[in-house]
């Protein structure tokens, strides 16, 4: 009971920090935050897809020390872990990265060998059946995560998601709103030159 009662409490500290604001930035920043304090990782990654689907940028980080901060701020979808992660939609977990053939298989840069990482995780941030993005999580020691470990990620990642989407909404609700007024000042100095003409033609007759 008290191991879920941690569990339920470590994810609604993901969630209210997810809640807390609706701009993009910030709330990435405090989970990423939330999640290394929680899991006491070294640090927490999380990219995202641009809109071409092409490429992953490093939207929001955070380090327990500057070493730890990522050498790439994008990365190509598909290539690399954070990318392969994204393009496929399942995670890789790596435990130690000196044992597992599958970290120098699937790396690019080798980073988390450069700065004496060991452990390098990466989940997928999906929204229904689109692809966000993708949370990295990193090491200094080796470590096996437990089940309830990756099921916590997971549903962490599930409620970026949901805050990611509730942001684009924000936004595009913000943007039509501007679009809007913008129509609506438009038609008023449309209907204000048209005063203005009517008035200067009945005042020449």
């Amino acid at each position: 009971v008290e191991k879920k009662t941690r569990e339920l409490s470590a994810l609604f500290d993901v969630t209210s920090a997810a809640s807390q604001s609706l701009e993009t930035d910030q709330i990435l920043r405090k989970v990423a935050q939330r999640i290394t304090e929680i899991f006491s990782f070294d640090a927490t990654r999380i990219f995202l897809l641009d809109e071409t689907k092409e490429g992953l940028h490093a939207q929001a980080t955070y380090e327990t020390h500057p070493d730890f901060a990522p050498r790439a701020r994008r990365l190509t979808n598909g290539r690399g872990i954070a990318g392969n992660v994204a393009a496929t939609g399942n995670a890789i977990i790596i435990s130690d990265i000196t044992t597992d053939p599958k970290y120098l298989q699937l790396t690019i840069t080798q980073n988390a060998l450069k700065t004496q990482q060991k452990f390098l995780a990466s989940f997928p941030i999906k929204y229904k059946d689109e692809m966000l993005g993708a949370i990295t999580c990193v090491g200094r020691h080796s470590r096996q995560l437990a089940a309830d470990e990756i099921q916590l990620i997971n549903s962490m990642s599930n409620q970026i998601a949901v805050a990611l989407e509730n942001s684009r909404y924000y936004e595009q609700t913000k943007k039509q709103a501007m679009q809007l007024r913008n129509y609506a000042l438009h038609q008023e100095s449309v209907r204000e030159s048209e005063r203005t003409r009517i008035s200067r033609e009945i005042h020449d007759e």
